[in-house]
């Protein structure tokens, strides 16, 4: 068999005045093999008709609970298919299931948790993220990492959260540009091995930095990193802000942590899971520090 062309839509060449002929389609589950469905279509680029045919039907069977991901290449015109039983010009769209749930954003149920940069979650739809990450029992945790809009975070189970909805602060909400009220697709994921962080560098600023409420402070590194301690055992990625309370004698303060370079163990030996950088904060961690534009808030380096 040739190899199948890069190109995606592509048909064979036709003389003048010839119509374009319908693009037989099969859709078939690049992880089981089962051929979920045929039709013809007049034109091959009309994907779009056919994702939304595949994944009415995937809806069906499972509400809320897939993401349909598909490749489309169309078969050379010429050569054997073999045992596959496919006919030479036909388009081979491989879908490939991602499975989740449909979580509708919320605001968060207490002010103690704004600051915790974890997501929030029912208990049942908690249980029900670790029934669909495998097919054997499942181990049903209070927290987990998934992936929400192309970003990994830490997803925590809370009683005050109500069926069918997640939780996220503002911060988190911008970061993920998302709106109140919006749906989402979130999906249970297992970080790869040697994911914990070598090293990774924090800017550190005031979050208030304009109005009534700016404050200017100085707080010395050795207590900001106390502070960045709570994000232990969680996944940040570079670009990520992170929103955290500083306890302090003159009161508490709000810094705005922007993460801006991170060095994963596992940089080079597997596939990322996102586009950027990322890791699981740890004690063994290297954190630096740099102090942010605004000037509101003075960093004391440790002697």
């Amino acid at each position: 068999m040739e190899d199948v062309p890069d190109a995606v839509g592509a048909a064979p060449e036709r003389t003048p005045g010839e119509t374009e002929p319908p693009v037989h389609v099969v859709v078939r589950l690049a992880v089981t093999g089962e051929t979920l469905l045929t039709l013809d279509l007049k034109m091959a680029d009309e994907l779009s008709t056919l994702h939304e045919g595949v994944a009415s039907k995937i809806e069906k069977a499972a509400p809320g609970q897939v993401q349909l991901i598909h490749d489309a290449h169309v078969l050379p015109s010429v050569g054997t298919l073999g045992a596959a039983g496919l006919r030479p010009g036909m388009l081979l769209v491989e879908a490939v299931l991602r499975y989740g749930l449909t979580l509708r954003v919320a605001s968060m149920p207490s002010q103690e948790l704004v600051f915790t940069n974890r997501i929030f979650t029912s208990l049942a739809d908690m249980s029900h993220l670790c029934s669909l990450q495998s097919s054997k029992e499942p181990e049903v945790t209070n927290c987990i990492y998934t992936e929400i809009c192309g970003h990994i975070f830490s997803v925590e189970a809370h009683p005050w959260v109500e069926v069918g909805t997640l939780a996220l602060n503002k911060v988190q909400r911008d970061y993920l540009q998302v709106a109140m009220q919006e749906d989402v697709f979130v999906r249970h994921i297992v970080p790869p091995e040697d994911a914990d962080l070598i090293s990774c560098v924090l800017e550190v600023d005031a979050f208030v930095q304009q109005g009534l409420m700016v404050e200017r402070r100085s707080l010395t590194e050795q207590a900001v990193k106390q502070t960045v301690h709570q994000l232990f055992g969680q996944i940040i990625a570079v670009g990520q802000p992170v929103a955290l309370e500083q306890q302090d004698q003159a009161g508490d303060f709000i810094l705005k942590c922007t993460v801006t370079d991170a060095l994963p163990g596992c940089l080079g030996k597997v596939p990322t899971m996102c586009d950027v950088p990322f890791g699981i904060l740890t004690a063994n961690t290297r954190v630096e520090l740099v102090q942010g534009p605004s000037g509101i808030l003075h960093l004391i380096a440790d002697e």
